[in-house]
């Protein structure tokens, strides 16, 4: 099959709003950036329901708010990579739908994954991968790469899969073609980054970030990490105590707070134990354990869990 070739997202003479709707969300004022983009593009634009989707996504991940993450994969299930796209988007370009769905999928895989449906995630990547595989816009090249990267993990039950080093320079490079998606792309190579143990290449990522949204918990978390693995545990211990108490001082619904307080809860144990104050982490374990009752557990990072499990 031949490749296509087009502008990639988001869609002509939707850009301002895109960005607009963006900014609100890395600002983190999520509830304005979903109406910006419900109210503001129409019904028939996949670029509606794929940005609003991200915008929810960024609030499940911050507050855990399931609600949220329902909206999200409701949004990007009109877009699914699997079967029929909507009708509604009969009037798109079809390379435009086309990678619309794909970038779709992607998310939705995400999603499974969070969720614990690892079989339902890998067949969503596949899907995606496939939809991506002849397109030529610089969001699908970068996807791509990261299906790659990712794809001995995602297939880990299948023969023959291993996993694969990332080409970062030309990563980068198809980022920078992409500027709707560049923060989200960026957020990818920082784990990735992580993963190699890369940690002044990851903490650049954050910095960089933080200029433009300083206030931005979900990166700030991840600036924390980054100081935690990298030794800096001191520095790391200020800025989740930081969050801690933002994210404490937060409106909450029925007592729930927040998912990343938990997160920095779970990492303040985890340092304190560290560094043998064992009744401060045990404080702190006793407030990481208030997360099962409110059905969070499951959305901790897996291996935070299993650090404080052999505490």
């Amino acid at each position: 099959m031949g490749s296509i070739c087009f502008a990639g997202v988001p869609l002509s003479g939707e850009a301002a709003l895109v960005r607009k709707a963006l900014d609100q969300v890395y600002r983190m004022d999520y509830v304005a950036a979903e109406e910006t983009l419900t109210k503001g593009l129409p019904a028939e634009s996949p670029s509606r329901p794929y940005f609003a989707g991200l915008a929810c996504m960024n609030r499940f991940l911050d507050w855990g708010d399931t609600v949220a993450l329902r909206r999200a994969e409701g949004y990007w299930e009109n877009l699914s990579p699997r079967g029929e796209a909507s009708k509604a988007y009969r009037k798109t370009d079809p390379g435009d739908l086309q990678l619309y769905r794909g970038l779709a999928g992607v998310q939705l895989s995400y999603a499974a994954t969070l969720r614990g449906q690892r079989l339902r995630a890998a067949s969503l990547a596949l899907a995606s991968n496939s939809l991506l595989a002849d397109l030529k816009a610089p969001e699908a090249r970068a996807t791509r790469m990261l299906y790659e990267y990712y794809r001995g993990r995602i297939l880990e039950n299948l023969p023959f899969v291993s996993e694969a080093e990332l080409d970062v320079p030309g990563f980068r490079a198809a980022v920078a073609e992409a500027p709707a998606l560049r923060e989200m792309f960026q957020g990818s190579l920082f784990w990735i980054h992580m993963d190699g143990a890369r940690y002044p290449e990851a903490q650049a990522i954050a910095t960089e970030f933080l200029e433009r949204f300083p206030e931005n918990r979900l990166m700030r978390q991840m600036r924390a990490d980054v100081l935690f693995r990298s030794g800096k545990t001191a520095e790391a211990r200020a800025a989740y105590e930081k969050l801690r108490e933002e994210y404490a001082a937060l409106p909450t619904t029925a007592g729930r707070l927040p998912l990343g307080y938990f997160r920095c809860v779970g990492n303040l144990a985890r340092i304190q134990a560290a560094a043998g104050d064992r009744r401060g982490a045990e404080a702190r374990r006793a407030e990481w354990n208030r997360a099962e009752g409110l059905d969070l557990m499951p959305w901790l990072p897996p291996q935070l869990r299993r650090d404080l499990a052999r505490l």
